[in-house]
């Protein structure tokens, strides 16, 4: 990114660890140390680095994140060609946000986290499972029952994936709405199994099937996501990212 940017960056970090502090939730010393991590590049934002660091809370972030757009403050700089609204999910190797594209389409924007002080080895296994998501998804066919991936690559050093927006909640919470009947939860584990029966067609096979990874919409329609452990059929000989246990 240019200088606009990296400096709206660092007005945006620097808020939100005041507000952090003001709230008592961090120390002067503490927030010093993450600018720094910041700063140096050896973290990715103010938020991921305090998270990493045990500091704060991914809810507390939210908070924070959330009280910065009521204030008129951008929650998050732009990425690219990308202006990030809000984060909607978070794991170990990555965080997901709801974003735009400059052309007003919008996104599922999938970035990879790298916080500070990671074994090399286990972020070199991240950035291979984040390369083999991007991959196998670009070869896939698409299906109605799986999440189309828009666009991969690397911005700034960092690697993203962006993603058909889904307008929905993973299956394990969708099923507790009060007027889900029977009928429909099995209508729906019937048409991700279609979509898995798709990928395995392709040789694909996902490996991390559970319910925070399928994704139902307003019209209850099933979307399978996240494929960071899937494999191809018949990969002898391969390497693996996974083992046994």
């Amino acid at each position: 990114m240019g200088d606009t940017s990296d400096g709206s960056r660092l007005s945006r970090d620097v808020l939100l660890g005041k507000l952090a502090q003001q709230k008592g939730w961090i120390t002067s010393s503490q927030l010093r140390t993450a600018l720094v991590e910041v700063a140096t590049g050896r973290g990715t934002e103010l938020s991921e680095v305090l998270v990493a660091g045990g500091f704060l809370s991914t809810a507390q972030v939210q908070q924070l994140l959330a009280a910065l757009s009521r204030a008129g403050t951008p929650a998050f700089p732009p990425f690219g060609k990308y202006t990030l609204h809000r984060e909607i999910g978070r794991g170990a190797m990555g965080v997901v946000y709801e974003a735009e594209e400059a052309g007003g389409t919008r996104v599922a924007l999938k970035l990879l986290i790298e916080p500070p002080g990671r074994d090399l080895a286990e972020a070199r296994v991240d950035h291979e499972r984040f390369v083999r998501e991007a991959d196998l998804l670009r070869k896939l066919p698409e299906h109605p029952g799986l999440v189309r991936i828009l666009e991969a690559g690397i911005l700034d050093g960092r690697r993203y994936l962006a993603m058909e927006l889904v307008d929905g909640v993973p299956f394990h919470q969708w099923r507790k709405a009060g007027s889900i009947s029977v009928r429909q939860q099995v209508a729906v584990l019937r048409d991700a199994a279609l979509a898995m029966h798709h990928a395995h067609e392709q040789g694909v096979i996902h490996r991390d099937l559970k319910p925070e990874n399928i994704l139902v919409d307003r019209q209850h329609r099933p979307r399978v996501t996240d494929f960071g452990l899937a494999k191809l059929s018949g990969s002898v000989g391969l390497p693996t990212l996974t083992a046994s246990g």
